[in-house]
């Protein structure tokens, strides 16, 4: 889970919206006991066109512009807060 949320980061997306429309995907397919077709996993990835293409799941609006530009001078947020049950 931190993987995908800080890859989401990485990505700026905001990783509640982003964690949500996976859930969102995925429980269908696995509700069912079916197998999850590849192109959805795809669709899925942070990198992906439908993601990109899709300004709900950004942190800030402008974050759109800067799609994919990872590098190892990534500001990460200082203020992350994960709730562990």
């Amino acid at each position: 889970m931190f993987s995908i949320v800080q890859t989401a980061i990485l990505n700026h997306l905001n990783p509640f919206q982003y964690l949500t429309h996976i859930l969102t995907t995925l429980i269908p397919w696995v509700s069912k006991g079916k197998e999850i077709p590849e192109k959805v996993l795809e669709s899925l990835m942070p990198w992906s066109a439908e993601i990109q293409g899709n300004a709900k799941f950004f942190s800030n609006p402008g974050d759109q512009e800067h799609r994919i530009k990872v590098n190892s001078d990534v500001d990460l947020p200082k203020s992350l807060e994960f709730v562990v049950a």
